[in-house]
Parts: C-alpha cells; sequence; structure tokens
C-alpha cells in the first residue's frame, strides 16, 4: 500500500440507538469510512436551524415507508400512470420525505410536489394546515405544487391525467 494513502483503523464502536448500524461505517479504498448518504442526511438535518432531529427524520421515513405500503385508490391510479418514468421521462418518487412533511410524489428534477387529497382536505382547518405547510416548503426547499383532488384523479381519462402532470412540469420550466 503506498504510504500517501491515509488508513484510519477501525471505526469507533458506538453503543445506543443512534449509531452503530451496519450502513454507517463502511470499508472504503482508505479504510473504514463513514457512509456519504448519512453525512449528506447530518449536514441537511441536524446542522439547519429549520432542522428536524435524526430520530425524528427516521420515525417520519418509516411513516412513509408505511404509507407506500397502503396507498389510496387515486394515489394507486395516479402512481401507475407517472411511475418509470412513463410521463415526460421524468423519474418521480411516491411519499417522499421533505424535512418534516412527507409529499405524495415528488419528481426531483423539476422539483414538483403533487398532493393527492381527499374530502378531508376541504375543512377549513386542514386547508389552512395544507395552505401554510404548502408555503413553508414553497419558500424553504423552493417546491411547486400540483395540487389534485382523489375525484379528478379517479374521473379524468389516463392521458387527460398525464396531461395535466406534464403542463405542471413545463410550467416550472
Amino acid at each position: 500500500r503506498p504510504s500517501f494513502v491515509p488508513h484510519f483503523g477501525h471505526p469507533p464502536l458506538r453503543q445506543g440507538r443512534v449509531g452503530g448500524t451496519k450502513n454507517e461505517w463502511s470499508r472504503g479504498g482508505f479504510g473504514w469510512v463513514k457512509n456519504p448518504l448519512l453525512i449528506l442526511l447530518e449536514s441537511r438535518f441536524l446542522n439547519r436551524s429549520t432542522a428536524v432531529k435524526r430520530e425524528n427524520y427516521l420515525k417520519v421515513r418509516g411513516f412513509a415507508r408505511q404509507m407506500r405500503q397502503s396507498m389510496t385508490p387515486a394515489e394507486a391510479h395516479l402512481w401507475s400512470l407517472i411511475r418509470y418514468r412513463q410521463c415526460g421521462g421524468y423519474r418521480f418518487l411516491r411519499q417522499r420525505v421533505v424535512g418534516r412533511f412527507i409529499l405524495d410524489f415528488y419528481c426531483a428534477e423539476k422539483r414538483l410536489a403533487i398532493e393527492v387529497d381527499g374530502d378531508i382536505h376541504l375543512r377549513p382547518d386542514i386547508a389552512t394546515y395544507d395552505a401554510i405547510r404548502e408555503e413553508g416548503l414553497r419558500e424553504e426547499a423552493r417546491l411547486h405544487f400540483l395540487r389534485l383532488t382523489n375525484e379528478e384523479v379517479l374521473s379524468l381519462s389516463d392521458q387527460a391525467l398525464r396531461e395535466r402532470v406534464l403542463q405542471a412540469l413545463e410550467e416550472i420550466g
């Protein structure tokens, strides 16, 4: 091994819930190194004033995983139309965690969030919460939103629904 290559030895043993997971450290070309995804998460979510703590992020992420397994019929229908880059070649993710919120569908290339709202979102208190949440995500994460109701998703034809999403993507630029 060349002398200029640093070797850090084994990672420190960590105890408790925060560290010590098998994916936290890996054996790289330069010895044991910390997983770059965890470094990114820590920098984005632990060091910002509006950030959530890692434990809360992991809870939200677990809840998002549960939501992916139990989608509403409208969400499942829309997902069948936009998955696998079927909509203009753009990649969408479902139940994506952004900050402390979970977005129904998210296109990272265009920063477009698609929310499929049921009848509960017509209540004034929920509508106010949605507006505050949306405005906060627009400012902090620079997201664009497309809101659809369950009825729209289920009643529009597949082509009309794809065109609606493509139109929102084109408006972003």
